[in-house]
């Protein structure tokens, strides 16, 4: 979600103040979020690269450890690049 302080983080209850963009919990939305930048149409204004950077890291620590499980499958390149 963005801030009414222009700062892009995410928002686990849906009910801060702001202009929100909901991102399932499959890596395939995150990838297309943050990758591909659809995030930045969401919110109607582009994400700094700090923030961006920040949302990869939110989702290796909280959101990828639910979708991957050991040997199951290559993590989006969203992971990849944040983790490289």
């Amino acid at each position: 979600m963005r801030t009414p302080d222009d700062e892009v983080r995410p928002d686990t209850t849906g009910r801060a103040n702001g202009r929100g963009v909901y991102l399932c919990r499959q890596a395939t939305c995150w990838e297309k979020g943050l990758v591909r930048r659809s995030l930045e149409r969401g919110l109607r204004n582009p994400v700094s690269n700090t923030d961006l950077d920040a949302l990869k890291r939110y989702f290796i620590e909280t959101v990828a450890p639910g979708v991957y499980h050991t040997g199951s499958g290559t993590a989006p390149a969203a992971v990849r690049e944040a983790e490289g």
